[in-house]
C-alpha cells in the first residue's frame, strides 16, 4: 500500500507535469500564431512572384513584371528560411506535450501499454554491444524465464513498466541490460549511482526525451541494420578518385562555352559528361541506394549532435554518466569525428529534390555520385565511432528509465549489493511490480536458510511471490529500483521451474521438459552456489508417489549445495525437511487464507512455518459439488492427514 507522504509526492509531480503542460501550451499556442502569419505571408509572396511572372510573359510591359517577380520570389526564398527554424520549434513543442502527457498518464495509472518490437526477444543476440564488460554479467537466461516471470510476455509486463525511452536504441539497450544482469557488486553500484542523479535532474531527462522524440520509435529493422553493419563499398571504387578531374574538366568547358559563346564547348562539356556517365556507371548506380541509406541515418547523427550539446553544459557527479557524455561530446562536436562538420557532407544529399535541375547537373557532373562518395567515406571511417556514442546515448536513455520509474514509483527503493562469500537475499515489503501499487501486499524475504519451503492453498499468493522475488533481484542487477521497502542482497545467477510447456516441435513431454530445467538448476547450483532457484511445484508432470519421493531428495541436495531456492508446494512432504536437515538450511514459510461467511479470504501475507490446511475441498463446496462428494473427499483427507 502507497503511504501518505508517498501519495503527497505523486500529486505534486502530478502537479509539476500539468505545469510543464500548461507552460508548453501557451508556448505552442503562440508558435502556432507566428506559424500561421508566416503562411499566409509565403502565399502572399508566392502569389505576387506569379503574377508578375504572367504579367512579364502576356504583356508587353515586361518590366513591370518582372518588378513583381524578382523581389517577390526573393521574398519567398527569405521566407521559407526564417520559417523553417518557427516550424522546427512547433514541432518540438508538439513533441514535449506528447512526452509530458504519457508521463501524466503514467503516473495517474502505473499500468502501461505493450511495446511491440520484434527485436525485443531473447532467442536473439545483440544489436548493440553491451555497455559494459562481459566479465561484470551473468550468462543470458533462459528464454523461458522472460515468459515466466513475465519479463516481457503478457498484457502487463516487466518491460512496458520500465521501457519510457522515446528512441529504439534506449529500448534496445535495456532489453540487453534485462537479459545480461550484473554480478559485480561495483559495476551495479556505478550504474545505480547515474540512476539516482538523474532521478534529482528531472530537467537533463526532459530535456534528453524532447530531443530523441525526434526519432520516436526508430531506428527499425532496415536502418537499424544500415547502422550497425559495415558500408559496402562502391563497385569499381578504384575509378572514383577520377571523378574531381572529370567534374573540372566539365566545369571549365562549359564556363568556356559561356565566355566565347562556343558551341564547340558546349559539345565538349557534354561529351566529357557523357564519358564520366559512362566511366562511372556503376558506382553512380550503386550511388542512389547508398544515398536512401545516408538519408535514413541522418537523424541518428543529429540527435547525437543535440545530445551532445545537451550534455556539454551539464556537470554530472557520476563516474558512469561523464565517461558516457565524455564520448557523446567527443563523436557529436569533434575532435574526431566530429559530426557537427560532417553533417555539412550531408547536405548534397538532398540534391535529388531540385528535380530536372538536378536531372541536369548530375548529367554534366556526376554530382550525386560525388556528394554520395564523400559522405559514404566519412561513414565508413567513422562508423564504429558513432555507434560507440550512440551505445552511450542509449545507456543514457536507460538510466533515465530507471530514475522515471523511481520518480513515478515513489514506494519502490534502491536496493544495496554485497560482496560476500555466501550468497544473500534480504528484502523487506515485496511487492510484485505489474500488481497496483493500492492494492499490492508487501512480505519479508530472509533468506538466511539455503532452502524456503512455501506451502499455503490455492491461489494464496505463492507463485505470484516466487515472480516478485525473481524480478526484484533482475531489476537490481540491473541497477534499476526494486518494489520494496530495503533489499540487500549479493548478485545471484537467477533460474526458475516455474510454468513449464511441453514442446512438440522438440519432441519433448511435460515431464522430459521439466527434468531437462531441474538438472539446469541442479548443475548451476554445483558450480557456483552464487544462484537462486525458483521452483513451484517440482514434478508435477509425474505420479505423486514418485514426485514427492524424488522432489524432496533434490530439495535437500539444493539446500546442501550453498545455492539458494524457494520452492513453492501443496505436499506436506517438503516441510518435514526443516526438522531432518542441519539447523538453519531448510525453513518452512506459508501463505494463510480463513473462511467467512462461506468466502475465502485471503490475505497474502508470509507467514512462518508450515501450512496445515488446504481450500481445495472447501473450494468445491463452494463452487456447489454433489455433498456425498464433498463428505467422501473430507474423510480421505483426513485419514491421509
Amino acid at each position: 500500500m502507497i503511504s501518505t507522504a508517498e501519495e503527497q509526492r505523486l500529486d505534486q509531480l502530478l502537479q509539476t507535469i500539468m505545469r510543464w503542460i500548461d507552460e508548453r501550451e501557451t508556448a505552442l499556442r503562440a508558435v502556432l500564431r507566428v506559424d500561421r502569419r508566416f503562411m499566409i505571408a509565403r502565399i502572399l509572396a508566392f502569389l505576387v512572384s506569379l503574377a508578375g511572372f504572367l504579367a512579364a510573359a502576356a504583356t508587353k510591359n515586361e518590366m513591370f513584371g518582372w518588378t513583381l517577380f524578382l523581389p517577390g520570389g526573393l521574398f519567398f526564398a527569405m521566407l521559407v528560411l526564417l520559417h523553417a527554424p518557427v516550424r522546427r520549434r512547433r514541432d518540438a513543442l508538439r513533441r514535449s506535450l506528447q512526452l509530458l502527457r504519457e508521463k501524466g498518464e503514467r503516473v495517474a495509472n502505473p499500468r502501461r501499454g505493450p511495446v511491440d518490437d520484434p527485436c525485443l526477444d531473447p532467442t536473439r543476440p545483440p544489436i548493440l554491444p553491451l555497455a559494459t564488460d562481459a566479465n561484470d554479467a551473468f550468462p543470458p537466461w533462459p528464454e523461458d524465464i522472460g515468459e515466466e516471470l513475465q519479463i516481457y510476455r503478457g498484457e502487463s509486463n516487466l518491460f512496458h513498466l520500465l521501457a519510457t525511452a522515446p528512441s529504439r536504441w534506449g529500448r534496445l539497450l535495456l532489453h540487453e541490460w534485462l537479459l545480461n544482469s550484473l554480478k559485480d557488486s561495483s559495476a551495479i553500484e556505478r550504474r545505480q549511482e547515474a540512476a539516482r542523479e538523474l532521478e534529482t535532474s528531472p530537467e537533463a531527462r526532459r530535456d534528453l526525451e524532447e530531443i530523441l522524440s525526434a526519432i520516436r520509435g526508430a531506428p527499425d529493422d532496415s536502418v537499424l541494420d544500415d547502422i550497425v553493419r559495415n558500408p559496402e563499398p562502391f563497385p569499381d571504387e578504384g575509378r572514383l578518385p577520377m571523378l574531381p578531374a572529370f567534374m573540372a574538366a566539365t566545369l571549365t568547358a562549359i564556363v568556356l562555352a559561356v565566355v566565347f559563346q562556343s558551341d564547340a564547348w558546349f559539345g565538349g562539356a557534354v561529351l566529357i559528361g557523357a564519358l564520366g556517365m559512362f566511366i562511372f556507371r556503376r558506382p553512380r548506380a550503386a550511388a542512389v541506394e547508398m544515398r536512401v541509406r545516408l538519408l535514413r541515418i541522418e537523424p541518428h547523427l543529429r540527435a547525437i549532435l543535440q545530445v551532445s550539446r545537451m550534455v556539454r553544459t551539464r556537470n554530472f557527479e557520476s563516474s558512469y554518466l561523464r565517461a558516457l557524455t565524455t564520448r557523446i561530446v567527443e563523436v557529436g562536436l569533434g575532435p574526431a569525428p566530429a559530426i557537427e562538420g560532417a553533417l555539412r557532407k550531408w547536405r548534397g544529399l538532398r540534391l535529388y529534390r531540385a528535380g530536372l535541375l538536378f536531372v541536369v547537373l548530375d548529367w554534366f557532373f556526376s554530382c550525386d555520385l560525388f556528394f554520395v562518395a564523400r559522405a559514404q567515406a566519412w561513414w565508413k571511417s567513422s562508423r564504429d565511432e558513432v555507434v560507440e556514442a550512440w551505445r552511450s546515448v542509449a545507456a543514457l536513455e536507460a538510466l533515465c528509465c530507471f530514475a522515471n520509474l523511481r520518480e513515478e514509483m515513489p514506494d519502490w527503493c534502491w536496493p544495496t549489493p554485497r560482496d560476500a562469500g555466501h550468497p544473500q537475499l534480504e528484502i523487506e515489503g515485496l511487492r510484485h511490480p505489474l500488481i497496483s501499487p493500492s492494492v499490492a501486499v508487501g512480505n519479508d524475504l530472509s533468506m538466511g536458510p539455503r532452502l524456503l519451503v512455501v506451502t499455503g492453498s490455492n491461489m494464496a499468493g505463492k507463485t505470484t511471490f516466487l515472480r516478485a522475488t525473481g524480478l526484484a533481484v533482475l531489476l537490481a542487477q540491473c541497477g534499476a529500483p526494486v518494489p520494496a521497502e530495503r533489499m540487500h542482497w549479493t548478485p545471484l545467477r537467477l533460474l526458475t521451474d516455474i510454468e513449464v510447456h511441453d514442446s512438440l516441435s522438440r519432441g519433448k513431454s511435460y515431464f522430459a521438459a521439466e527434468i531437462e530445467r531441474v538438472k539446469a538448476i541442479l548443475d548451476g547450483a554445483g558450480a557456483d552456489p552464487h544462484q537462486l532457484s525458483l521452483i513451484d511445484e517440482i514434478f508435477r508432470g509425474t505420479n505423486t508417489r514418485e514426485k514427492v519421493a524424488a522432489g524432496v531428495e533434490v530439495a535437500r541436495w539444493l539446500s546442501a549445495s550453498g545455492a539458494l531456492t524457494i520452492l513453492a508446494t501443496h505436499d506436506d512432504e517438503f516441510t518435514h525437511l526443516e526438522e531432518t536437515s542441519p539447523d538453519g538450511l531448510v525453513a518452512n514459510a506459508h501463505f494463510e487464507d480463513t473462511l467467512e461467511g462461506g468466502r475465502l479470504v485471503f490475505t497474502y501475507r508470509l507467514r512462518a512455518g508450515a501450512a496445515r490446511s488446504g481450500n481445495a475441498i472447501r473450494l468445491l463446496e463452494a463452487e456447489g459439488f454433489p455433498p456425498e462428494i464433498i463428505e467422501k473427499a473430507k474423510k480421505k483427507a483426513e485419514r491421509h492427514a
